[in-house]
């Protein structure tokens, strides 16, 4: 996965992240890897992570089931990190079902004012959802004009993962 995670860095020049969900819905990031024209760009990279206003986050809660979904939903505090933050479980739920529809998700200064990410996931040979892998920048780097690019790029690239994995789908 690390080789994909760094050839997907270089080409959008961001951070990459791959995460999993605990069964506590809490996010654990497994490895984050840099680009070489962007080695250390100014932005929080330890945990732990809320899943409800992060990119990745709501990726991993947008595959659950609906009733683990809604298991998260009954015991989770909305606070707000930004005021870009959901502020009830219904704006989560729509942005989780946009998610889904839309096979990626997107934070937009939810969690950092100055951060935008894009994150999808990745499948293992049954097509379970094993984990999330993103990019994430400041907003003044990846603007909203780079978004579909970077998109285009994520998606690619966590397929390819996926495939590596055995997924077939």
């Amino acid at each position: 996965i690390r080789p994909r995670m760094e050839a997907l860095s270089d080409k959008v020049e961001a951070p990459v992240s791959l995460v999993t969900l605990t069964k506590d819905f809490v996010i654990t990031v497994i490895d984050r890897v840099f680009s070489r024209s962007n080695p250390r760009p100014n932005i929080i990279i330890d945990g732990p992570f809320p899943a409800y206003c992060t990119a990745f986050g709501k990726a991993l809660l947008a595959s659950l089931p609906p009733k683990d979904i809604d298991a998260y939903c009954a015991q989770v505090p909305i606070v707000p990190f930004t005021s870009h933050t959901v502020k009830t479980i219904q704006q989560l739920r729509q942005r989780l079902e946009k998610s889904r529809r839309e096979g990626v998700a997107l934070d937009e200064r939810e969690f950092d004012e100055s951060i935008r990410c894009i994150a999808t996931v990745i499948r293992d040979e049954t097509g379970k959802v094993i984990a999330a892998v993103s990019v994430s920048d400041l907003v003044t780097r990846m603007t909203l004009r780079r978004v579909p690019g970077v998109r285009k790029e994520l998606v690619e690239t966590a397929m390819q993962i996926s495939r590596d994995l055995g997924y077939r789908g």
